[in-house]
């Protein structure tokens, strides 16, 4: 039986060149499409959840305005765009009216409305609160409604506004209990898959099957981090006794590997330790990368510190002021600033910058009370013109702990996914347990891999990576094709969406054929997307 949908009508309107177009388009290909200015109507859809949003596009040039009213049959959502760069007197007079006249057609009374004032990534483009005062907006008492500041060229907030508009359509009752049985389903197919893996994984742990094992319990748990989306794993109980599973097999795998080397044992930090007192020797250091290290009090980052030039833990007091601190590895010098995380100090973070090679942003897992507080912590940083371009690194530490979160909450708490600067990465971590270590300090290695010396200094951690990523890959694959068969495309979809992005991060490492593969999944997304739209 063909897959159900249910569809959407949301009304797009505003004055020309306020960037509708290219809103609806960020919004179906998560990424910014130049667009010309619609003449007439442009209609178009983006399938979420099984749902079909429709977006009707109208132009706003005045000679179009007067035929809004012969495209607008009974929607489900308003949206109206404005242009924060747009000063003109005139048109925000225009505009004004033109947001009053259809507040007051009869086919849209209590319709949810929300508010986008567009292109605020740009230098000269006016603030929220000057575009509210300006456009005298403010509560609608007759209907639901939001206000966001948005950039279609940027991402900014572009989640923010899908989320609303599915929010506001969920609350139509025909729609929730269409949604809540589609869900349902989804998760028993989820929650099916999430055992499977990770009872396979046990299984191959316990039969010695080291890599296997740690392939099944990745993927298990990057299943796991859907199911929190859903509500399945509300208490958290499962995703850390995973957690502590994965951190157990790894544990054996790097015993596994340095007794088959007949070395001594030593962590991959002792390791690169040892060949930097080597090379030493023989040359001086000839480069210095310099980290700006900050985050909320308690979170962990001088801990941090401590463990890399230890390679043991240590419980550190927290940092008062700025904390510096440098560790040799080979020709390289790593310089960290480590800030203090005191609320009273936070402000005089600007004042140590010193145009450092690398931001290292550490939060707490554990602490979810402060989540907002430390977003605004790492966009207080992030929006400051002179940290631009510069990498980022996010390690959300002490995953280890009891109140720990999921990675895909701490994601969505700190906005990661609107952050637009390459390369940036984002690890768990915890220091107690040299979880995750290595590969935090990859991500910095790599970042100087230009340089010849340093290249001896990739562990073996990413081969590995590899590894699990590809059986990743083909896991989602095949799950895929039996979806295919059945006939749930859009769920299919999904997968195949998910194996794409996996090739992704292994084009990122250097995997030549992901770019065939990447190719692939989009001739067979396309097919897919055929059977819903």
């Amino acid at each position: 039986m063909a897959t159900m949908t249910k569809r959407i009508s949301i009304f797009v309107f505003g004055l020309h060149k306020a960037g509708k177009s290219t809103i609806i388009e960020y919004l179906r290909q998560k990424k910014f499409v130049p667009q010309t200015p619609t003449l007439g109507v442009s209609i178009s859809q983006l399938i979420f959840q099984k749902l079909v949003m429709e977006f009707t596009d109208v132009g706003g040039q005045e000679v179009f305005r007067k035929q809004w009213d012969s495209y607008l049959a009974k929607p489900h959502v308003l949206v109206f765009v404005i242009d924060a760069l747009d000063r003109d007197p005139n048109h925000i007079t225009d505009a004004k009216g033109e947001l009053d006249r259809m507040l007051r057609n009869p086919k849209v009374v209590g319709t949810p409305l929300l508010i986008l004032i567009n292109k605020i990534d740009e230098p000269l483009a006016m603030k929220k609160d000057v575009v509210i005062e300006k456009y005298g907006l403010k509560e609608f008492s007759d209907r639901e409604s939001a206000i966001y500041d948005v950039s279609a060229q940027t991402g900014t907030n572009m989640d923010a506004v899908l989320n609303a508009m599915t929010s506001i359509v969920l609350k139509d009752e025909a729609i929730e209990y269409f949604v809540n049985e589609e869900i349902k389903q989804q998760s028993r197919n989820l929650l099916a898959s999430y055992k499977d893996f990770y009872q396979k994984g046990n299984d191959n742990f316990k039969n010695g099957l080291l890599d296997d094992a740690l392939a099944c319990l990745n993927l298990a748990k990057e299943i796991s981090s859907n199911l929190f989306q859903l509500g399945i794993l509300p208490s958290g109980k499962e995703y850390r006794n995973l957690t502590g599973t994965i951190m157990k097999v790894q544990k054996a795998i790097d015993q596994k590997e340095q007794a088959q080397a007949e070395k001594p044992t030593r962590s991959y930090l002792g390791t690169l330790k040892e060949e930097a007192r080597t090379v030493e020797k023989r040359d001086k250091v000839f480069k210095t990368v310099s980290i700006f290290l900050f985050g909320l009090d308690r979170a962990g980052k001088t801990t941090f510190v401590e463990y890399l030039k230890n390679d043991a833990f240590q419980n550190q007091n927290p940092t008062l002021g700025v904390n510096f601190t440098q560790l040799v590895l080979g020709n390289v010098r790593f310089a960290f600033n480590d800030l203090g995380g005191q609320k009273m100090l936070r402000p005089t973070w600007m004042n140590n910058w010193k145009a450092q090679d690398i931001m290292i942003f550490i939060v707490d897992a554990s602490d979810s009370a402060r989540f907002e507080e430390a977003k605004e912590a790492l966009w207080s940083i992030l929006n400051r013109p002179e940290t631009r371009n510069r990498p980022l690194l996010v390690l959300v530490n002490k995953v280890d702990l009891p109140d720990a979160k999921p990675l895909v909450l701490v994601e969505s708490a700190l906005d990661y996914h609107e952050i637009d600067r390459s390369p940036k990465s984002i690890y768990e971590i915890s220091v107690k347990n040299n979880y995750n270590l290595d590969k935090a300090l990859n991500f910095i290695v790599s970042l100087v891999l230009q340089d010849n010396e340093m290249e001896k200094f990739v562990s073996r951690e990413i081969k590995r990576l590899i590894k699990n990523y590809m059986a990743m890959y083909d896991a989602y694959v095949k799950e895929a094709k039996v979806l295919e068969k059945n006939k749930d495309f859009q769920t299919a979809y999904n997968r195949v969406y998910k194996a794409r992005m996996i090739q992704e991060e292994l084009f990122k490492h250097g995997n030549s054929k992901a770019h065939k593969e990447i190719k692939k999944c989009d001739e067979w997304m396309s097919k897919l997307n055929s059977h819903f739209t």
